[in-house]
């Protein structure tokens, strides 16, 4: 079993839709394929996000948000 901890690319948001969908958190994965394509794009400029994959298959991720409108939001 290979287990990995990585930085999500900024063209990878739809793997956090699949797993989202595919563990039945219906409304999260709605959040992220409206979301998505923005969040990602601000990859290392204010958040961070990171998928653990086992076998190359994505089983968890977590985001650190920097800058946000929304200070409550924002957790950096």
């Amino acid at each position: 079993m290979k287990i990995t901890v990585r930085q999500a690319e900024v063209n990878e948001w739809e793997k956090l839709v699949s797993l989202y969908t595919k563990e039945g958190f219906l409304e999260d994965a709605s959040l992220v394929k409206r979301d998505g394509p923005y969040e990602f794009s601000q990859i290392g400029k204010e958040r961070i996000i990171w998928f653990a994959e086992i076998n190359n298959e994505l089983v968890g991720a977590v985001q650190l948000v920097f800058i946000n409108p929304e200070k409550d939001l924002a957790n950096g």
